[in-house]
């Protein structure tokens, strides 16, 4: 089975770890346009900049205690240079509504990253293209990939099977089967004779056989 879900721990919209995920599968299975190809290629470059990069530092808390404060350089924009001395522009983590800083090095680490590459796609002062392809009009959601823009689910379903894969494990739990054949009840007897036959009547109740991907359209990637 061609697994597709989310195995990066990232949840949020436009998540760099989520789209890494989904396009480095599909791009093994040559499912990938040139556009994404590209996106992906400037999501690599950034996410290995950032782990090079980001730097940590303690936070003092309104109550007195430590958090964790957590800053990148902006690779993207100019360093203003002042009597000598470099001044460049940082992406940092925030604090939240009561003042407070991340509580462990991997929540700013988080919270950094996730801010980090959104202004690389949508800042307005960018002066170098420094991740080419990610801040392209490339679509980070698995969903709208299949669904608006790219590959469609025709193809994808002619990939899969041309890589060998039975089916699809989609996000939201659901699991698409190209051939009948290959749904049976655990609890039927099995002929060996009958391996290649179509029948499902034997299936196990609820199960349902998909023949093609049209359900991806609706692919639920908050779960």
């Amino acid at each position: 089975m061609l697994d597709l879900r989310n195995a990066s721990d990232d949840y949020t919209l436009g998540g760099v770890n989520k789209f890494l995920d989904w396009a480095n599968k599909l791009n093994k299975i040559d499912m990938l346009d040139d556009t994404t190809e590209k996106g992906l290629k400037g999501a690599e470059k950034l996410l290995k900049y950032f782990d090079e990069n980001v730097e940590y530092k303690i936070g003092q808390n309104p109550d007195g205690t430590d958090g964790i404060f957590a800053t990148i350089k902006d690779p993207t924009r100019k360093v203003d240079v002042y009597k000598g001395k470099e001044y460049p522009f940082t992406i940092d983590t925030r604090v939240d509504a009561r003042g407070f800083y991340p509580r462990t090095k991997e929540e700013a680490r988080e919270q950094l990253l996730n801010g980090f590459a959104y202004q690389m796609r949508n800042n307005p002062y960018k002066e170098i293209d420094y991740f080419e392809g990610w801040n392209d009009d490339i679509y980070t959601s698995l969903s709208d990939y299949i669904r608006v823009g790219g590959k469609g689910s025709a193809e994808l379903t002619e990939k899969a099977k041309k890589y060998g894969y039975d089916g699809i494990l989609a996000p939201g739990d659901e699991v698409v089967v190209f051939e009948p054949q290959n749904i049976r009840s655990t609890s039927a007897d099995f002929d060996p004779k009958k391996t290649e036959s179509k029948n499902v009547m034997a299936s196990i109740g609820g199960m349902t056989t998909i023949g093609g991907l049209g359900a991806l359209a609706g692919l639920d990637e908050g779960t």
